[in-house]
């Protein structure tokens, strides 16, 4: 909309400078020059060089039209500029003195606290001063900002083995005190790796109890009840055919038939018999592991220099 609006404009003002007498077309060429280049510079952000170019097409050589245009966009870059004010002051044992500031690396000038105006963008300011650390601060701008910082200036350091100049007051929080150790880095927390538990004989007897007790009973469990239905299965089928054949049935089948009962009934007690005594080795005569001392947890802290501490 804004673009619009200086658009509509410029042509209105190119118009009425076409429409000079030839006697003018120096004055009708430094207004055009500066119209344009105001715009130019207004669309690229300088408001600044923009305010100037249009405050020079606003003289009375310019036709009427061309000066009511430039006098409003010079006004509206104006209102745009954004600007900022810096409080000084100064550190403990340092009293005010002249301080000079540089903008954008541009020549210091004198400073003491007005007004500012810059342009739109990330702007760096330089304070110094005698006897003064050098400050910087960056600030990024927006037009129509208005900003208030400040700048707290502290004594320059003094290197005391090349000068007999006093060093500045400890207190300015600009220069360590002489002769003072600068202070240690804090040490970063380093992680602890835990010793492996101790053990005691009685733990190993018993984990070793386990695996033998538990591994026999599993298996003579298995095997008890494997035989228990295979033999099972067979005395039942022969006891069957029994059936079919009294009373006329040879001794030798009777006999094989009471045969696999009897051992499937072996089977079955031979499982139940490895299951008691599993139950028998883990309530009664499984080992118990002694409790360690209580001396306290042992850890070594990784680093440099290895430490072993103790907890409780």
């Amino acid at each position: 909309m804004m673009r619009t609006h200086w658009l509509a404009g410029a042509c209105g003002v190119l118009f009425s400078l076409r429409a000079l007498p030839a006697q003018a077309d120096d004055a009708k060429q430094q207004c055009v020059a500066a119209f344009e280049e105001g715009q130019r510079y207004r669309m690229a952000g300088d408001l600044q060089r923009a305010i100037e170019d249009f405050e020079s097409c606003k003289i009375s050589a310019c036709p009427a039209a061309a000066q009511r245009e430039c006098s409003r966009l010079s006004e509206a870059a104006q209102a745009a500029v954004p600007t900022v004010h810096f409080e000084l002051t100064f550190g403990a044992g340092l009293p005010r003195r002249p301080v000079l500031l540089s903008i954008d690396e541009g020549q210091p000038a004198a400073y003491d606290g007005e007004v500012l105006h810059v342009n739109p963008g990330k702007r760096r300011f330089l304070f110094e001063c005698e006897g003064c650390a050098t400050v910087t601060r960056e600030i990024t701008f927006v037009e129509h900002d208005s900003k208030r910082k400040e700048v707290k200036l502290n004594a320059a350091c003094v290197d005391t083995a090349a000068t007999t100049v006093q060093p500045a007051p400890a207190k300015s929080g600009n220069c360590p005190t002489p002769g003072a150790k600068p202070a240690a880095a804090p040490r970063a927390e380093l992680p602890k790796a835990p010793l492996l538990p101790r053990t005691d004989s009685g733990a190993r007897a018993a984990r070793l109890g386990d695996v033998v007790v538990f591994g026999s009973a599993a298996a003579l469990a298995t095997a008890g009840g494997v035989g228990f239905i295979a033999f099972g299965l067979d005395a039942r089928s022969g006891e069957r055919a029994l059936t079919e054949c009294a009373p006329n049935c040879s001794s030798t089948r009777i006999a094989e038939v009471k045969h696999n009962y009897w051992l499937a009934n072996v089977s079955l007690g031979t499982g139940l018999f490895a299951l008691g005594g599993a139950a028998v080795w883990w309530f009664g005569l499984r080992p118990t592991s002694q409790p360690a001392h209580k001396d306290g947890q042992w850890s070594v802290e990784l680093g440099p220099i290895n430490k072993l501490t103790r907890t409780f």
